[in-house]
C-alpha cells in the first residue's frame, strides 16, 4: 500500500499567499522532490469544508508519497533539506505531521 506523509499548517500572519506559493515552488518542493524516498510531492490549499460553515482548521496541506517512513527520516537529515525546513517553519504556525497509510 501507499505510503504519505501529510503536514496540516497555516501561514503566519503577514505571510503573502502568492510568496509563499512562488517560495515553495523554487525552494521546498525541487529539494523535498529529490529525496529518494519521495515519489510524488503535492502542495494543496484548504478552499473550505463540506457540510460546515467557517473556515477550515488548515489553509494547507503537504501531501507527499514516500517509499519508506525510516528512509524519508534519514533523507530528511540533509543540510538542504534542513535549510529549507527551517525556512518553512518561518513562514507556517500549526504545523501537525502525520504518516499515513492507504488502506484502499
Amino acid at each position: 500500500m501507499n505510503k504519505f506523509m501529510v503536514a496540516l499548517f497555516n501561514l503566519n500572519a503577514g505571510e503573502d499567499e502568492q510568496e509563499f506559493q512562488t517560495w515553495m515552488k523554487e525552494n521546498d518542493i525541487p529539494v523535498v522532490s529529490k529525496l529518494d524516498s519521495v515519489t510524488e510531492y503535492n502542495l494543496v490549499k484548504t478552499v473550505g469544508m463540506m457540510g460546515a460553515d467557517g473556515e477550515p482548521p488548515y489553509s494547507h496541506m503537504e501531501i507527499i508519497k514516500v517509499t519508506d517512513f525510516d528512509q524519508l527520516g534519514k533523507d530528511a537529515a540533509s543540510e538542504a533539506v534542513e535549510k529549507v525546513a527551517g525556512q518553512f517553519q518561518k513562514k507556517v504556525k500549526d504545523a501537525v505531521w502525520l504518516f499515513v497509510d492507504q488502506i484502499a
